[in-house]
């Protein structure tokens, strides 16, 4: 397998489990060709061409030959400096080590090319709440300017010295862990708080996690363990958690339950005002059940190693 095909097919993948559907996303993508097909001069020159077929905007080959022949790749949650000295010394040690996959891009801020890229999805998941898109639209496009944000470069520099590839993939993952639990949900069909996160509980990177002690247990933030569900909030994608204003949109909208990976005081209150619960699936797990997901997916097609590290916990299907 190369680099280049493991990066195409984590987009392909990504986009078939993504909310939006993909006649949305061929809409999404006609309107970033339109943006650049307006641009003239240096802009033009500087737009990055990825966008045109690429909708994610967290998911980039951060550096190496897209030609690099994989057999063995470090696998974790968070790719930094010390990541890339153990797969250099894995590879010194005879263990060849050819790609670094990370997932959280802020870790690797090459990988995170665009925050409108990333964070237009929100606006699907809000209106699936019921907010009308009118609002859902505007409220995004304001969130979106907190996370335009220099983030960490020096880790890839860190890699180009040492030689490796490493490439970033945040959403695909992510879209493929919430599409898991959605279904789980839908065939299991819990009606109570405690029902959910027992639920979540049996998941096999959560109950690997938590018997590690390397994460915290599924858990009501907000809410007991007797009181129903209503409608389900899944808060699992597009790239950060919603900000206060977005999440009480979604609060009126007449949301029951969010399920979120984690919740500020500021997502606690709001969700005690309306009375609403909120049910953590704890992050590392969360954010391994997707990475599985796309690995096992790879690997029928590709025979390659995968080496955890990194709060990556890893578990085939």
């Amino acid at each position: 397998m190369k680099l280049r095909e493991f990066y195409e097919f984590s987009v392909e993948k990504g986009m078939d489990v993504d909310l939006r559907g993909r006649d949305g996303i061929a809409k999404y993508l006609a309107e970033i060709k339109d943006e650049y097909e307006k641009l003239a001069g240096k802009e033009k020159e500087d737009f990055d061409g990825e966008r045109l077929w690429n909708p994610f905007g967290d998911t980039r080959i951060v550096c190496g030959d897209p030609e690099t022949e994989v057999q063995r790749m470090l696998v974790g949650i968070e790719i930094t400096g010390q990541e890339m000295l153990l797969a250099a010394e894995l590879s010194r040690r005879g263990r060849q080590i050819d790609l670094l996959f990370g997932h959280h891009s802020t870790c690797l801020a090459r990988s995170t090319a665009h925050a409108g890229d990333i964070m237009c999805l929100q606006v699907n998941m809000m209106v699936e709440d019921g907010v009308p898109i009118h609002q859902a639209e505007k409220i995004i496009a304001t969130d979106i300017g907190t996370h335009e944000r220099p983030e960490n470069y020096q880790h890839p520099v860190v890699a180009e010295l040492l030689g490796l590839a490493v490439i970033g993939i945040h959403t695909p993952t992510d879209n493929y862990g919430m599409f898991h639990l959605r279904a789980q949900v839908a065939q299991q069909k819990p009606q109570k708080v405690g029902e959910l996160v027992e639920m979540l509980e049996k998941i096999p990177e959560c109950a690997a996690a938590v018997k590690a002690r390397t994460s915290h247990r599924p858990k009501a933030l907000v809410g007991g363990p007797k009181d129903s569900l209503g409608k389900i909030h899944y808060c699992l994608t597009g790239g950060w958690n919603p900000t206060g204003t977005a999440f009480r949109k979604i609060a009126e909208a007449g949301v029951g339950t969010s399920v979120m990976v984690a919740a500020t005081d500021e997502h606690k209150k709001i969700a005690q005002e309306f009375h609403m619960n909120i049910v953590r699936f704890p992050h590392y797990p969360f954010d391994s059940v997707g990475m599985n997901l796309l690995l096992d997916d790879a690997r029928k097609r590709w025979p390659f190693e995968v080496v955890a590290c990194s709060n990556f916990t890893r578990v085939e299907r």
